[in-house]
């Protein structure tokens, strides 16, 4: 392997363990952000997690994240809760599972 490769694979491997060092700590202060307007106020913190930032192009926190693959935010129970909601509609986010199963069934049987 001639020597200037290798001087190039050792950057690399520099510059991507500092990206990885920076995201790191770049998704710690997300987290940390996100949880204390967690604490404060619960609905604002929801609704900025899909609020439309036009300085980034329109994109949403969620999208952000999901791109950057940070599994600690999008693991606060913030945005779990937030997904929830997404996830069920309308549904009160404690609905009982029994209560959803009936539901289920009672489609099942109208459509045959």
């Amino acid at each position: 392997m001639p020597q200037w490769s290798y001087f190039q694979d050792g950057v690399l491997l520099v510059q991507s363990m500092h990206y990885v060092y920076m995201h790191r700590a770049w998704e710690e202060r997300a987290v940390g952000v996100l949880n204390e307007c967690y604490q404060k106020d619960k609905v604002m913190a929801h609704s900025l997690l899909t609020r439309q930032l036009k300085t980034w192009g329109g994109t949403t926190l969620f999208i952000i994240a999901d791109s950057s693959i940070c599994m600690d935010f999008m693991g606060h129970s913030c945005c779990q809760t937030k997904l929830n909601r997404i996830w069920r509609g309308r549904m009160a986010l404690y609905t009982s599972m029994w209560k959803v199963e009936i539901l289920l069934l009672s489609f099942h049987t109208v459509t045959y």
